[in-house]
Parts: C-alpha cells; structure tokens; sequence
C-alpha cells in the first residue's frame, strides 16, 4: 500500500475516534453552569443574602423583588425577584412562619433551585427557603 494513502486512513481513524469520543463522553456540568456563579452551592442549590424591596400580590401570587447585599459575590449583588409558592417555605428563628411575616426593608437568605431568567431583574425559577435574619446573621 502506498504511503499516502495509509497515512490518510491514520488520520481519518484518529477523526473518527475524536467525533466519536466526543458525542459518547460529554463533559460533566458544573454548578455554575448550571446556576450563574454562586455564593454557597449545595446539591443544586444557590444561596445569597438580600433586602426585601417590595412585596405584591397579585391574584393570590405573592411575588418579593429584593436587592443583593453587597457580601454577596459580585453575581448576587443586583436585583432579583421570585414568587412564593406553597412550597417555599419561610423561616424566623428556625421556626415555619407566613408571607406576613415578610417585610420591606428585612434581610433575608435565599435558597433557589432550578436556574435563573436573565432579565431585569433576574427572576428566580424556584426559590425554596427564604430565612428572615437579624442583623447580627449576615
């Protein structure tokens, strides 16, 4: 066999191999892939600090917009809003208590799940905790 011709098969297995190998092993996502960059990352769950802005309801949806704090890294600094859902449950002194108790002007932490809408403001898809927090918390 000539040599060209044997060298085009090399390199036409090695590229076989390579789109092969790249269509089986996919690389393995990231948390910040999957959540824009996190303060505290933990089975999915993106954690960050923040102070209530408003708080409206609308046909039974109570939806907070809140603004980062700036202990937060540089991605949680801005605002974000969310809607409470039956699911999210919310916190005072490790205690279960209601939307009420939420106010204007509290520092809160905040777990959400499932990514964010990149918007303005960044709206969480799914917040599950929200801790109301002294001011000794943060």
């Amino acid at each position: 066999m000539n040599k060209k011709v044997l060298g085009l098969i090399i390199i036409l297995v090695v590229i076989v191999m390579v789109v092969i190998i790249a269509i089986v092993v996919k690389p393995k996502e990231s948390n910040s892939d999957i959540i824009n960059s996190n303060i505290v990352s933990k089975n999915n769950e993106d954690i960050f600090y923040a102070s209530i802005e408003e708080i409206n309801e609308y046909n039974g949806v109570t939806s907070v917009l809140v603004k980062g704090l700036e202990n937060n890294d540089v991605n949680h600094r801005g605002e974000f809003e969310f809607s409470i859902d039956d699911d999210t449950e919310i916190l005072l002194r490790e205690n279960k208590v209601g939307i009420s108790d939420l106010k204007v002007g509290q520092k809160i932490s905040i777990t959400s799940t499932g990514g964010v809408l990149e918007r303005y403001p960044v709206e969480l898809i799914k917040v599950t905790r929200v801790i109301i927090l002294n001011e000794n918390e943060i």
